[in-house]
């Protein structure tokens, strides 16, 4: 069997040996409807708290589901000669705005939203190697996400 060479792209109804897959490409963040980032290489990391509810005769732990929590990833570009990074969310004496971001399988223009939450930024990291440089935060989740999850 040949090594299939090049990105795996999801199913092709051409190609019915290929199975259909979800690309999570790009993102973006906004604030009050404001687009504020373009971002790429994301990821949602979902944590429910829980309680050992295990009794004295049990011979397997058992565990209780208490609340959720949801946190997004992700990394932009900086413009070359632009000032503006994502770690001005934290400007002096400003309070964090709640971004909305959400997550697209494919371009944010003709993409579908497969993850949309809203949070406050809780870390941001600005990286400037001899390539590129670029800027990665994280939002800790305002309650359960609009888009990604069964409501």
């Amino acid at each position: 069997m040949p090594i299939q060479s090049g990105p795996f792209t999801g199913g092709d109804a051409g190609n019915p040996g290929k199975r259909s897959v979800l690309l999570g490409r790009y993102a973006e963040a906004s604030v009050g409807g404001v687009l504020i980032a373009l971002l790429f290489d994301w990821k949602i990391h979902y944590k429910t708290d829980k309680i050992d509810s295990t009794g004295h005769s049990d011979l397997w732990r058992r565990h209780l589901p208490t609340v959720s929590e949801w946190e997004f990833t992700s990394k932009g570009y900086i413009i070359p000669g632009s000032a503006n990074h994502y770690g001005r969310l934290w400007s002096a004496g400003s309070t964090l705005s709640i971004l909305t971001v959400t997550g697209y399988s494919g371009s944010v223009a003709a993409g579908t939203p497969i993850f949309q939450g809203q949070g406050f930024p809780s870390e941001f990291d600005l990286s400037a190697p001899m390539v590129m440089a670029t800027q990665e935060f994280k939002i800790c989740g305002y309650g359960a996400p609009s888009v990604g999850v069964a409501a």
